[in-house]
């Protein structure tokens, strides 16, 4: 609700670590989405991009999956991981 206050991504991530914690996927995905979002920057987003893509195959939203892990690549560019999640992508596509 406050996206300007200094301390707002801290928060978020707080509130990301409650919900991994008490499995409540579907909320974890809806914040999730707005940390990267609204903190696209942040070096947190590779952490939150790997387990949104874990989140999304097990709810079997396949584009959704396909489009984190093209941004997932897109962060991590020219590493193993990056490559790895961008064949992914286009086997999802």
């Amino acid at each position: 609700q406050h996206s300007a206050h200094p301390r707002h991504r801290e928060a978020m991530l707080k509130l990301i670590d409650g919900l991994r914690v008490t499995g409540r996927n579907k909320e974890l995905i809806a914040t999730g989405r707005q940390f990267l979002s609204r903190h696209p920057g942040d070096p947190a987003c590779a952490e939150v991009e790997r387990w949104l893509v874990r989140l999304l195959r097990k709810a079997n939203d396949t584009a959704a999956t396909a489009a984190t892990l093209e941004a997932h690549w897109k962060r991590l560019g020219n590493t193993p991981e990056g490559y790895r999640s961008g064949r992914e992508a286009v086997g999802l596509y």
